[in-house]
């Protein structure tokens, strides 16, 4: 494009545009629709008829745009659907691609630009529904100019004239961000998607942090580039509704959030000096950290984090700033107050903030805002007293405790019910949700959780009003009174009187039975949103459960039978603990625990189903914390665990958490278990150890305790004789817990149990009977404890695959190859062998080759090495852990392997330290030879005779009445390898504790290979004239 200088002659210019410019500077408030739209008619055929993109065609477009700048008739607005107002789009359009790739313009083309972006804004402005403008303004070509001039403006702000192109670039961002403020939510779409990206750029550039710098704080206007950076590129981040908002966010704050801190470090000290523009710039950037919650902790520093809350609240306490509060905020120093206190609202969601804001003790600042004339400050400031007030400034200031609750109650009611009929008639809807009610009832549902609360809205006779707003509000109003009336509920004398009214418990239930209905709804009255809200949803099974499916459920479940306990622990824990609880998980499967917790936390939706699993559980453990606290899922779990009479462990997760006095009730505040979770190698142990000496001293709690004469049951195993009962150790069960009393054998030996630093294990009624059904004496309730560790996560069965658990390896070739020659079938018919089920989704892409390479990574770094195995284990199969010992079990296994296949002879045999009972399957020998092979402690058995009956036998040295700390559970393996021929040696060893039931059915996987071999010696034994008895 070539734009001459703006001086044109005369002659060039076209006479009928200069006659219709006149007449709108003479007439212009006399002017009508029609007789304005036959003018835009003969401009429109008269610049259509000059060559486009001229300078005669600036020239003439810029005089018209001139002239009805001037003039600004009424009638221009109802013709905003005119094909003049497509040429004044397009001409713009044009302008700004010639900025953006020459990053200048001549003195025509920016005096044009300026004077077609000043009819835009009036056109904008003065159109009340902006959506009838839509169609020509937000064309794609023109939105991607404007995109692409904020791309370049780093180049633009170089240029000569660069005030003036960023003056007019800064007008444009401002008008969408107007159209964005006017425009419902459902038709943003991706209308402003294109500018997205480059005001990130704008905001994330170390342009923004210079001008922020230079800001000077008596500066009583903006520049361009200042307005610009600092005011319309957050504003229209603010107002943006379009898609990728979220990973837009998240990007901004990674980059900024730091720097955040860093500007407004740099301008606080100033702060008694600042103007008009300093406040108008700060209040913008506090608007976008509205949007950093859950960021400020995991982009922050403690120490910056601590800093930038220490500077709010000399932000909010500054008394200049407070005094020129006004009740409209439309004053800077009422924005960036309000500003402020959003920030701290999202804040405080963030358990290290919100500690470190009550240690500032910030409840004296909070206060004086209360008494402001703004409604959105005070609500805000209630909300922050009610996050940071303890109980006992609640005990203390009785007087202010009523006051509280009646002005939120107050202020709450005059929002739902206005004096205006004609907004009291409007319904609330999504798209015009009143802020100021979701924050008074966010701050009303937070409120409540005290005692002293629910008593005062009893006592003011708030319980009706709420349920009435319950019925009346929607979305997240709805919400957070639905949230407050489930934590009342929590009150039985509170309860009650819910349930009295019968109109709100049968909408409640109509809401729960239209949101299970997939097809379409029972009741016209229900709203969509309401019955496919799923907070809403768990809101209100919560309250229903409160109010009488609890004791409904009971009632059912005390005429059934009683369940049999299936978990060791039942973990109740808030979701926003989800990381730390999963340490905690972590811990206890790896000490052997069979352990439950809603790791998906889709069973909060059923309360149903967390009871039954309580029910199956023995012992209960409560994560405590901030959020714990004030989760009603957690209150309903812990009820219902109390009541149910389960051992409940209160486990301290969050640094300097008091317990609340809700809490008080179930847990020992004084006795609660608080261990630094972040280190699970040093703290694992010392959890474990906790967690039993609570266990030991809730039931030894009693001060009589009765003790009965130790029974043992035993039964004899075929072929093993009886051997004398064995000390048994204390070891908790649920029928012991749930009666609160115990039996102590008189024989422990005190001083065997502290060398063998026994830990107490859950077992369920189902082990104890397998327990009494061994050889060895058992105590009635209770079972012997492991002297090591358990090493089998007995979980895995619930979640591995089939291909993992269920294998026939009678066919396997792995026993005669060697180990680099294996496939993946090779590799796992090896672990499943020798019971190691969990490494078997861990190794089941590798070869023969990539086995070896994989055990010396192991044997280099095992501890990283386990660390990523137990997460990638945890990451497929919903949690499952791998447990250390069967870690450290497979090493041993291939380690073994690698020693016999150097040693032909020698068989992969057990290391055992303890006397157990063994079944060797052995070739026919002579007396004396089998009588040698009986009493060696050698597991491998070699013989050239093939004939291969079983035998049973067992350790010839027997020292009576030896007291010994014996395992309920061993390391079952099974090594067979068959002889290539019938004539050739081979061994075959089974080791096992468990009883001849299951023994047998170890032997049968081999059955096929042990019956061929058998029945091939005796056809040559027979050809030889040998008989075979």
């Amino acid at each position: 494009m070539n734009l001459s200088d703006h001086t044109i002659y005369p002659a060039t210019q076209s006479l009928l545009i200069n006659a219709h410019c006149s007449t709108l500077r003479r007439k212009a408030k006399n002017i009508d629709t029609q007789e304005l739209a036959a003018m835009l008619d003969d401009v429109v055929r008269e610049l259509k008829s000059t060559v486009s993109r001229s300078a005669i065609y600036f020239h003439c477009f810029n005089e018209i745009v001139l002239a009805l700048n001037s003039a600004l008739p009424a009638s221009l607005i109802p013709l905003y659907s005119h094909y003049f107002f497509v040429l004044l789009r397009n001409t713009i359009q044009v302008l700004l691609q010639e900025l953006y790739t020459r990053h200048e313009l001549n003195q025509l083309a920016t005096y044009a630009l300026r004077n077609c972006i000043l009819l835009l804004e009036h056109i904008v402005s003065q159109t009340n529904d902006v959506t009838k403008i839509l169609h020509w303004i937000t064309e794609l070509t023109f939105i991607n100019s404007v995109a692409n001039s904020l791309n370049q403006i780093e180049y633009i702000l170089k240029a000569k004239d660069s005030k003036l192109y960023i003056r007019q670039i800064t007008r444009l961002l401002n008008i969408f961000n107007s159209i964005q403020e006017r425009l419902p939510l459902n038709l943003h779409q991706n209308l402003f998607l294109p500018l997205l990206q480059p005001v990130i750029k704008c905001l994330t550039s170390s342009t923004y942090i210079q001008i922020f710098k230079d800001l000077r704080p008596n500066s009583t206007n903006l520049t361009s580039s200042q307005k610009l950076f600092l005011v319309e590129c957050p504003q229209f981040l603010t107002i943006y509704n379009g898609p990728q908002i979220e990973d837009t966010i998240e990007k901004i704050l990674e980059i900024m959030l730091p720097r955040y801190v860093f500007i407004i470090d740099l301008h606080i000290k100033t702060i008694k000096y600042w103007h008009h523009s300093v406040k108008h710039a700060m209040y913008n950037l506090l608007t976008v950290l509205v949007y950093a919650e859950s960021y400020f902790t995991l982009y922050l520093s403690n120490e910056s984090l601590q800093t930038f809350i220490n500077h709010l609240l000399r932000l909010i306490n500054e008394s200049e700033l407070v005094r020129n509060i006004q009740q409209v905020p439309n004053n800077p120093e009422t924005l960036l107050i309000d500003a402020a206190l959003q920030v701290f609202s999202v804040l405080v969601y963030e358990p290290d903030a919100l500690d470190y804001i009550k240690q500032c003790k910030a409840l004296r600042i909070f206060q004086q805002l209360v008494t402001t004339p703004c409604e959105s400050i005070v609500s805000n400031a209630y909300m922050m007293l009610v996050y940071t007030v303890d109980e006992n400034d609640i005990k203390e200031s009785q007087d202010n405790l009523s006051r509280l609750i009646y002005t939120t109650l107050n202020l709450l009611h005059k929002e739902i019910y206005p004096k205006d009929a004609t907004k009291q008639d409007a319904p609330p809807s999504s798209q015009n949700i009143n802020r100021n009610i979701i924050q008074l009832t966010e701050t009303l549902a937070s409120l409540v959780q005290y005692e002293q609360v629910k008593k005062e809205v009893i006592k003011q006779n708030a319980l009706l009003f709420l349920i009435q707003s319950s019925q009346k509000l929607s979305g997240l109003s709805k919400q957070f009174i639905l949230k407050s009336l489930w934590t009342l509920s929590f009150d039985k004398h509170i309860a009650r009187q819910i349930n009295h009214n019968s109109q709100f418990i049968l909408s409640l239930q109509n809401i729960k039975k239209s949101s299970s209905e997939s097809s379409q709804q029972t009741n016209p009255s229900i709203s969509w949103n309401e019955s496919t809200n799923d907070e809403i949803q768990k809101i209100i099974d919560g309250l229903l459960w409160n109010l009488s499916e609890e004791s409904e459920y009971r009632a059912n479940k005390s005429k059934t039978n009683a369940q049999t306990k299936k978990n060791d622990i039942m973990i109740s824990y808030s979701v926003k603990d989800k990381d730390v609880v999963n340490k905690i998980e972590g811990i206890l499967a790896n000490e052997g625990f069979t352990v439950w917790l809603d790791q998906d936390i889709i069973h909060r939706q059923n309360m149903e189903k967390i009871a039954e699993q309580i029910d199956k559980s023995t012992m209960m453990i409560v994560c405590l914390s901030d959020s714990y606290a004030r989760d009603n899922h957690c209150f309903s779990e812990l009820m219902y665990g109390y009541h149910s009479k389960r051992l409940i462990v209160p486990l301290i997760i969050q640094k300097q958490y008091k317990v609340d006095e809700w809490l008080r009730s179930m847990v020992d505040k004084n006795k609660c278990i608080d261990i630094d979770i972040s280190d699970v190698k040093k703290s694992g142990p010392l959890l474990i150890k906790e967690i039993n000496q609570y266990c030991k001293n809730k039931i030894s709690a009693p001060k009589t305790a009765t003790t009965s004469t130790m029974t043992t049951t035993s039964t004899m195993t075929p072929g093993i004789k009886r051997k004398n009962a064995e000390p048994n150790v204390l070891r908790f069960s649920s029928d012991v817990i749930d009666r609160q009393n115990y039996e102590i054998s008189k024989s422990t030996d005190e001083s065997s149990l502290a060398a063998t630093r026994p830990r107490p294990i859950l077992v369920d009624k189902e082990q104890q009977v397998s327990c009494r059904s061994q050889s060895r004496g058992t105590l009635i309730g209770l079972t012997p404890i492991p002297s090591t560790p358990l090493l089998v996560n007995t979980n895995y069965v619930k979640y591995l695959p089939e291909e993992y658990r269920k294998r026939n390896t009678s066919d396997s070739t792995y026993r005669s190859i060697p180990i680099v020659t294996w496939n993946k079938k090779d590799i796992l018919d090896f672990l499943h062998d020798f019971n190691l089920n969990l490494m078997m989704p861990l190794c089941d892409t590798m070869s023969g080759r990539g086995l070896l390479q994989f055990y010396r990574m192991c044997q280099r770094k095992p501890h990283r090495v386990h660390t990523q195995l137990n997460e990638e284990l945890r990451n497929r199969f919903r949690g499952l852990t791998l447990p250390m010992g069967i870690f450290t079990q497979f090493l041993i296994e291939i380690d073994n392997l690698l020693e016999s296949a150097s040693e032909p002879s020698r068989a992969i045999t057990p290391a055992s330290s303890k006397k157990t009972e063994r079944v060797v399957f052995m070739p026919i020998t002579t007396r004396s030879q089998t009588s040698t092979q009986r009493t060696s402690s050698v597991s491998s058995v070699s013989t050239t005779t093939p004939i291969v009956p079983l035998t049973t036998t067992k350790s010839m040295e027997e020292k009576p009445s030896v007291p010994t700390m014996r395992s309920t559970r061993v390391i079952e393996r099974s090594i067979f390898r068959p002889a290539s021929t019938a004539d050739r040696p081979y061994d075959f060893i089974i080791e096992t504790g468990e009883e001849s039931k299951l023994l047998l059915e170890k032997v049968e996987r081999y059955a096929s290979e042990l019956f061929q071999l058998q029945q091939d010696a005796r056809s040559r034994l027979e050809k030889k004239g040998i008989r075979v008895g």
